[in-house]
């Protein structure tokens, strides 16, 4: 199976392979793998933190994903392969009640494009 999690939670968890799939992974800790392909670009994150815009981060990451497609699709692939055996944890920094890229990466992976872009105008 894969999950997404955060670091820290992710950290105190036995049995799985996590996996970093943000710009930069805390030196403590515990990831098996960097999956920088999933991350956001660095201009993506500042322009978030500058204002804070869930939908412009959504659109500006989801057009990420879009243009990294053949990449994303066959790493996806090869996860799921991998996790026929194993519990696969995708991670990044912030917690489960905030607002994070791993969520628009799960929707994606699990609905789509077209589904996707088109819950945009729920957030």
């Amino acid at each position: 199976m894969i999950y997404t999690s955060y670091f820290a939670r992710a950290n105190k968890l036995k049995d799985v392979c996590r996996i970093s799939i943000s710009l930069s992974t805390p030196t403590w800790a515990t990831v098996e793998y960097k999956l920088p392909i999933f991350a956001p670009t660095q201009e993506i994150l500042y322009q978030y933190k500058r204002d804070n815009n869930v939908t412009r981060y959504a659109e500006s990451y989801t057009n990420l994903l879009k243009q990294r497609e053949p990449e994303i699709t066959s790493m996806v692939n090869r996860l799921e392969k991998y996790a026929v055996d194993k519990t696969i944890l995708l991670c990044c920094w912030e917690a489960p009640n905030k607002f994070c890229h791993r969520q628009i990466l799960a929707d994606y992976v699990k609905h789509g494009w077209t589904e996707y872009m088109e819950s945009l105008e729920l957030i």
